[in-house]
């Protein structure tokens, strides 16, 4: 999670909420605090990907909205919650698909509920993969998406039924969101991520689904494909270059 406020009593508060919540369950959270919005900008543009992003609105320099426009250019998903004394930008932060608005000062028992809100949709999204093409948000379950493939600037996926859908973005960005999914994905090449559940076999530097497609696996990450591939399978796939 990150938090974004010049406000440092704000920050502590919503950190010190947070962590309550979390060590109730013995879990850790890690949370990272940013007094800018130029300095969240800066970590997303580097790589940087959370979950649930608290941003404050009016902080001097780069605002909150500014932010939130950028984390969505960079075809993020993030949970966005605003938080702010400002009540007349709550129309304004839909344009970024912001999640809540909270208003200052913050009410303990409001934040608490947004973020049992915000942990129960991140729970959803575990077993879907959305994305937005055109005007058009998708929806689809992870365990139809037999692979993905990255064609220029844009996806397709490629679902059991052997239909398609399309949609803008980067494969890294894709192989990071579906990290914790609760189906494996493996990178066998820079324009391929596919769902291990649809390996019928890897063979050399070829992958073979359970539709009979073969599919590359480029030579630098061959390695640690067979390695994925053997530790989920718990046998040895014998040595075959084709």
């Amino acid at each position: 999670m990150a938090i974004c406020d010049n406000d440092e009593g704000a920050t502590f508060q919503i950190e010190e909420l947070i962590e309550s919540t979390y060590e109730k369950h013995g879990v850790e959270m890690e949370i990272d605090v940013y007094y800018s919005g130029e300095k969240l900008a800066e970590a997303i543009s580097q790589g940087k990907m959370y979950d649930i992003i608290y941003l404050d609105i009016q902080m001097g320099g780069l605002d909150g909205l500014a932010v939130g426009k950028y984390i969505r250019k960079m075809e993020l998903d993030s949970i966005i919650v605003y938080i702010s004394e400002y009540i007349e930008y709550i129309e304004s932060i839909f344009e970024v698909e912001a999640f809540e608005f909270i208003r200052k000062p913050i009410s303990n028992e409001k934040f608490m509920l947004t973020l049992k809100r915000a942990l129960n949709r991140l729970d959803r999204k575990q077993y879907f993969f959305d994305c937005k093409y055109k005007n058009y948000w998708i929806r689809i379950p992870i365990k139809d998406i037999v692979y993905f493939e990255s064609s220029g600037r844009k996806i397709n996926i490629h679902l059991k039924d052997n239909k398609m859908e399309i949609f803008n973005g980067k494969l890294d960005n894709v192989e990071i969101k579906l990290s914790n999914s609760p189906s494996l994905f493996l990178r066998i090449h820079k324009s391929y991520l596919i769902n291990l559940s649809y390996i019928r076999a890897i063979s050399g530097k070829k992958a073979r689904l359970i539709n009979e497609l073969v599919l590359p696996i480029s030579d630098d990450r061959k390695d640690n494909v067979r390695k994925q591939y053997v530790k989920c399978l718990g046998e040895d796939i014998s040595e075959r270059d084709n």
